[in-house]
């Protein structure tokens, strides 16, 4: 075997302690009107489960059920604008120079990193309300998984789509896909 093989491969140790810590980027939270869609869309489920509640109650001619289900609705709605309120305020997202983060999470804190380069498919989403309040959803799809980031204004949405969709098409110069002219 050739003394020259021994200098191909190389696996050094990595300091765990150099390594970027995702904690320290600058996270910015999602635009404060999305709170209201996601209090509209709350407020337009239990009103249609209290329509539903209404009616199985009527072709049943319970109407003790019915009352009983409509406490129990009125009791758990201020409940669940709790939830959303909290959740809503640990929704943050950050750009970085390669890679985009997602925090979110009720109880407790998810965050999710998305490297551009695993990136394939990007999509920006405004539904009905969101485009009223002149905001989207930004989802990036990888090859396993995607990431939707809500409540970006517009603009936002249209700029880390940009940026992405041009960091992703450029050639690298450290990968084996870079130009070779020889």
């Amino acid at each position: 075997m050739p003394a020259s093989s021994e200098a191909i491969f190389s696996n050094e140790t990595v300091n765990v302690h150099a390594l970027p810590k995702y904690e320290e980027a600058p996270l910015h939270p999602i635009d404060g009107l999305y709170i209201k869609i996601m209090f509209l869309d709350y407020t337009l489920v239990f009103v249609l489960l209290a329509v539903v509640i209404a009616g199985i109650s009527e072709v049943y001619k319970v109407n003790y059920m019915l009352l009983a289900y409509v406490l129990l609705l009125l009791m758990l709605y201020p409940l669940g604008f709790f939830l959303i309120r909290k959740a809503f305020y640990r929704k943050k997202y950050g750009i970085r120079e390669k890679d985009i983060l997602f925090q979110s999470g009720l109880i407790l804190l998810k965050h999710t990193i998305v490297p551009y380069m695993r990136i394939q498919h990007i999509e920006l989403q405004e539904s009905w309300l969101a485009k009223r309040f002149g905001l989207a959803k930004l989802r990036l799809y990888t090859t396993g998984n995607a990431l939707s980031i809500p409540g970006l204004p517009l603009h936002v949405a249209q700029s880390i789509q940009a940026l992405i969709l041009s960091s992703i098409t450029e050639p690298s110069d450290d990968g084996p896909d870079a130009s070779d002219t020889e």
